[in-house]
């Protein structure tokens, strides 16, 4: 038995010293290596800085398990077609190896070739590729397009993908050692020149936003699209700046709110495995939803610079021409405020969205109109009922109720008193329905209307005046029972004061108390002020 398989381990080296004897008496020159397939061309500088003689190079690597012997190989170029360049001297590169093959002054060449004349791009393909000793395509670059001279790729078939066109300076590196033959996938531009070293590819910084980009809504900045080809990103930096401030966020994916119309730089920064990074930035414009435009209130924007642009919402507190012509006047919670049509449709008592800009008439705050948007009855408005004497210029533009005596009358004015030295102009439009009332001197009214102004005086002060709007803005008090009331209220209340007063003046401490409460159903009886408001 063990004669028998030592004569067969015999038999079988034997066999395999004739084979290789026979292959190397067939084939003098072919190397016993792995298939040449495992070599790739890496990274390409065929545009250096200045001059190109003497430093371009190629580098190439083995990407798989076994030694190869370079003897024999050959490099060609392609300009209008591919031509021999440079034949390889035996140079055994070793698995997982890194190799440059450069011009004379390239000092990390592993092999020197006196010229590899690689072309620039610029205006066509290009190409440079790798072939074995049997002048086998191992490996194709091919850069820059349109490909007009129809140079091919390993498969031998017209090309139609393309690495980019490095500019001067800079290489171009393979992405990763999975070869698909689509240079344009394989092959990308870098900065950072890596010649015998592993590539050190540099991570691409991409923004995608959501769109459109409205004030006060939620937008989605997103940093997923970025990439890096042989690596994977670890940091985003995120810089928003405003025209207020700049933020900082650190996550992929990030939400933010904007509360103004504005310009935005968006920069994202992202750093890779191998610290690497890259920066780019965009600007996106904040614009109001103009299905949910920003509210302002009106009180704000009387504050605001002539020609600001406004958006309030409030109730139609005129009729359409009633004290105007061509203009109206609308209050929120907040106040009232002038408005130029500019010939827009309002409705009397219906809520609108009014955008316009802000700008002035007679001295009194105005919207000049440029927009609508009706929004129905969401908005109730009541006048405000003033006590007089009153300082009226906090309610320009506002809607309000006073009560008064006419001390005299004068073409469409009423005058009521409203201190020793000023009265309060009860102005009627030429453009009302109704008149003013006749023989009112001396007569005590209910007023409702808007407070205007119509000029300053010397002292550059506001001259004001209340226009009613419509005839039930007008009321005699003595038709409400109002005055009688008040006298009376007024009588017993002193009356019963004084009597208090004498009473817990005579009695001692200790009975103070308990005798007010007798007197409080007296005092529960007695009738309270009541405030009038009128509705629109």
């Amino acid at each position: 038995m063990n004669k028998k398989y030592s004569f067969n381990k015999i038999s079988l080296l034997f066999f395999i010293f004739t084979w290789i004897l026979t292959y190397k008496l067939i084939y003098p020159n072919q190397k016993l290596y792995a298939s040449s397939k495992t070599i790739l061309i890496n990274e390409v500088l065929y545009d250096p800085q200045g001059s190109d003689s003497g430093y371009e190079w190629i580098e190439l690597l083995n990407i798989g398990t076994d030694s190869v012997d370079l003897e024999g190989w050959s490099i060609e170029v392609a300009g209008s077609e591919f031509k021999p360049q440079a034949v390889l001297p035996s140079f055994i590169i070793e698995p997982n190896e890194i190799i440059v093959i450069g011009e004379s002054n390239v000092t990390e060449a592993d092999i020197q070739i006196s010229s590899l004349s690689l072309q620039n791009g610029g205006s066509t393909t290009d190409g440079v590729r790798l072939l074995d000793n049997n002048s086998v395509v191992i490996d194709t670059l091919l850069y820059d397009d349109p490909n007009t001279n129809n140079l091919v790729d390993d498969k031998s078939t017209i090309a139609t993908s393309f690495a980019p066109d490095a500019k001067s300076g800079n290489s171009l590196v393979r992405t990763s050692s999975n070869d698909t033959d689509n240079c344009n996938h394989d092959f990308l531009e870098t900065s950072i020149l890596t010649p015998g070293y592993k590539n050190l590819i540099i991570p691409e910084a991409r923004i995608e936003t959501t769109v459109p980009t409205y004030i006060n809504q939620q937008i989605t900045i997103d940093g997923n699209m970025s990439s890096d080809p042989d690596g994977q990103i670890i940091k985003w930096i995120w810089t928003i700046n405003t025209d207020n401030s700049t933020q900082n966020f650190y996550e992929p994916t990030i939400n933010v709110k904007l509360y103004q119309e504005q310009e935005v730089e968006i920069v994202l920064k992202v750093i890779d495995n191998d610290n690497l990074s890259s920066q780019t930035s965009t600007t996106i414009e904040i614009i109001e939803d103009p299905d949910n435009p920003i509210i302002q209130t009106i009180s704000d924007i009387k504050d605001l610079d002539l020609k600001s642009d406004v958006t309030i919402q409030g109730q139609i507190t005129t009729p359409t021409a009633s004290i105007y012509k061509d203009e109206i006047y609308i209050q929120d919670n907040t106040g009232g405020i002038r408005i130029k049509t500019n010939d827009l449709k309002f409705e009397y008592k219906h809520n609108y969205i009014v955008k316009g800009f802000l700008d002035t008439k007679s001295g009194e705050a105005r919207i000049n109109a440029q927009e609508t948007i009706p929004k129905g009855q969401e908005i109730q408005i009541e006048s405000v009922k003033i006590d007089l004497p009153s300082d009226m210029s906090q309610y320009i533009g506002s809607l309000i109720t006073i009560e008064g005596k006419i001390n005299s009358s004068r073409g469409d004015y009423l005058y009521i008193k409203n201190d020793e030295d000023s009265n309060i102009n009860i102005y009627f439009s030429k453009l009302l329905h109704f008149t003013k009332p006749k023989d009112a001197k001396n007569k005590s009214y209910q007023i409702s209307g808007i407070i205007s102004s119509y000029g300053k005086d010397e002292n550059d002060n506001l001259k004001l005046r209340l226009m009613p709007r419509l005839q039930s803005d007008i009321v005699p008090l003595s038709s409400l029972g109002k005055t009688g009331q008040n006298l009376t209220s007024k009588i017993v209340f002193s009356v019963i004061s004084s009597l208090f007063l004498v009473y817990i003046n005579t009695i001692d401490s200790k009975k103070k108390f308990s005798e007010i409460w007798t007197l409080k159903p007296y005092f529960d009886k007695l009738p309270t002020k009541t405030k009038i408001i009128t509705k629109t």
